[in-house]
């Protein structure tokens, strides 16, 4: 399935295609996004097996899907990935997280590939998205703000990066 942006030249794929592991395998083998995403899941140094891993993840079981992945392709190249994760079909809520390569960052994209998810999970009726930033990942906190997210809270000293602890931002948004 494939979504398309009437905004820009963007379009989110899915399922990924294995052919695109060596592209987000390079694209997300950078320490910076290693550090704002605030995973410790998230390898570094990030390899094609990594990508591979990620691409043939599950994503249901049986027919209740617990996650979807796109591929963020911008002016048709790889330029990162946006998902769904932590399905509640009961609650009918997300977690929803993103990331892209250094080079496509500061031009609307993440932005445009989140209002595209937003769209995409309205239509799979899930009423509540969530999501934690760093809080020093300013640029994320302004992606989620364009898309109607509000803080909820702070997570105090949730993450340890380095010999330092941060805080998490709490962010979500209701489809009403």
């Amino acid at each position: 399935m494939n979504i398309r942006s009437s905004r820009m030249d963007l379009e989110l794929e899915e399922p990924i295609d294995i052919q695109y592991a060596d592209a987000i395998a390079e694209l997300a083998n950078d320490r910076t996004l290693v550090r704002n995403i605030g995973s410790h899941s998230f390898p570094y140094p990030y390899t094609r097996e990594d990508a591979v891993f990620f691409i043939e993840a599950q994503r249901s079981f049986g027919k209740e899907v617990f996650r979807v992945d796109f591929l963020i392709k911008f002016k048709g190249m790889p330029a990162g990935v946006i998902g769904l994760s932590e399905i509640n079909n009961t609650d009918r809520n997300a977690h929803v997280g993103y990331w892209l390569g250094k080079k496509f960052r500061g031009r609307g994209i993440a932005t445009e590939a989140l209002r595209l998810t937003v769209n995409y999970s309205k239509d799979m009726k899930i009423h509540r998205l969530y999501s934690s930033v760093v809080e020093f990942n300013y640029p994320s906190m302004i992606v989620l703000m364009r898309n109607g997210f509000s803080i909820e809270g702070r997570e105090e000293d949730a993450i340890r990066i380095g010999n330092r602890y941060y805080d998490f931002i709490k962010f979500a948004r209701l489809n009403r």
